[in-house]
């Protein structure tokens, strides 16, 4: 199995995961979850701002509290999967319509400022994941 970890990681304590330096009973490995939005494998400790994806930023990592609600889109009972504004989370399907925001994108030679969407949002931050994650493989030592 892999999982992402952070290039500038510095674990300070014995008594922290060797993955992601947070605190852990005896310096063993924290659990592997998979973000519900953008799929990166990474410790459970890293969903500690409010259960969001340290990876992509606003998917949700299962296990945490309140990861299980639905969408906020009217009338939609599906699993929310990505925090979104003004609607709290969203699922798949709602991704593709729900804001997150504006992004920079050059049109004849000028910066402009576009609307952009939630799932638009998950793609750009893991194209660009490389430049602060790298993968490793991981071995859960027991």
């Amino acid at each position: 199995m892999q999982l992402y970890i952070r290039k500038d990681l510095r674990r300070v304590s014995a008594d922290s995961c060797p993955n992601c330096a947070r605190w852990s009973k005896g310096g063993r490995p924290c659990d592997v979850v998979s973000c519900l939005a953008c799929g990166a494998s990474q410790c459970h400790g890293n969903g500690s701002a409010r259960g969001a994806c340290a990876v992509c930023l606003i998917g949700v990592l299962p296990g945490w509290s309140g990861c299980d609600r639905f969408c906020g889109y009217k009338g939609c009972q599906n699993r929310g999967i990505a925090f979104a504004p003004r609607m709290g989370r969203v699922c798949a399907e709602h991704a593709l319509r729900a804001r997150q925001g504006s992004r920079l994108e050059t049109h004849n030679g000028r910066a402009v400022r576009l609307p952009c969407t939630v799932a638009q949002f998950v793609f750009d931050r893991t194209e660009n994941r490389n430049q602060a994650w790298r993968l490793v493989d991981y071995e859960r030592g027991e």
